[in-house]
């Protein structure tokens, strides 16, 4: 009988050895539910655990890439306009990071801070620009970027996980605004938008 309760500890002994090395080891890139690392969530179910996890690092990751993109415009953009605007943008998604980190502390959920590989390739994109085409390519990631943004916490607002679903909607409206005025700020600049990738077409 002692013989077999050991043989239980030792197993359930290697079961938390292997959870802790899981749980200290870093994010996976690209990130997904199932790969979704938590110390002794809160929560009692577990899918809605993974789902809050998974869009905390969403939220992470997409909130990074529109702040480095638009520290590099704000400093590299032709336009003043798009300048400001890239200033603007950058200094709410600074002051949403600090609200992301804060509510995977309370969710218990680690975060890669790694980017995307398509993240880094728009980065790398930008980079390569300069003038009129920096700044329309600039306005074309971002306004693609802030539209991926508003439907992740679109989801969110629906979330069972009500400091999840609380977050997102007090955050929605700020995006969705923030999402308007990208496209204005287009306009206002005279500036058609283009992909990144390719570049204005040729007349």
């Amino acid at each position: 009988m002692k013989r077999g309760l050991w043989s239980v500890f030792v197993m359930v002994a290697a079961v938390c050895s292997t959870q802790a090395q899981i749980v200290e080891g870093p994010a996976l890139v690209p990130f997904n539910r199932s790969q979704a690392y938590r110390r002794n969530p809160p929560l009692d179910n577990v899918r809605q655990a993974q789902d809050s996890a998974y869009f905390i690092q969403q939220a992470f990751s997409e909130n990074k890439f529109e702040t480095l993109m638009c520290d590099m415009a704000a400093s590299r953009a032709s336009s003043d306009l798009v300048k400001a605007w890239a200033r603007t943008v950058a200094r709410h998604h600074k002051d949403l990071n600090r609200q992301i980190k804060s509510l995977a502390g309370k969710r218990y959920t680690i975060v890669s801070k790694q980017l995307r590989p398509d993240q880094k390739a728009a980065l790398n994109d930008l980079s390569a620009l300069s003038g009129p085409q920096f700044d329309q390519a600039f306005l074309a990631a971002q306004t693609d970027a802030e539209t991926r943004f508003a439907g992740l916490f679109e989801s969110a607002a629906a979330s069972p996980d009500d400091t999840i679903k609380s977050f997102a909607q007090n955050s929605l409206p700020i995006l969705q605004r923030e999402l308007q005025l990208a496209h204005e700020t287009a306009s206002a600049s005279g500036l058609t938008a283009v992909d990144v990738t390719t570049g204005p077409s040729d007349r």
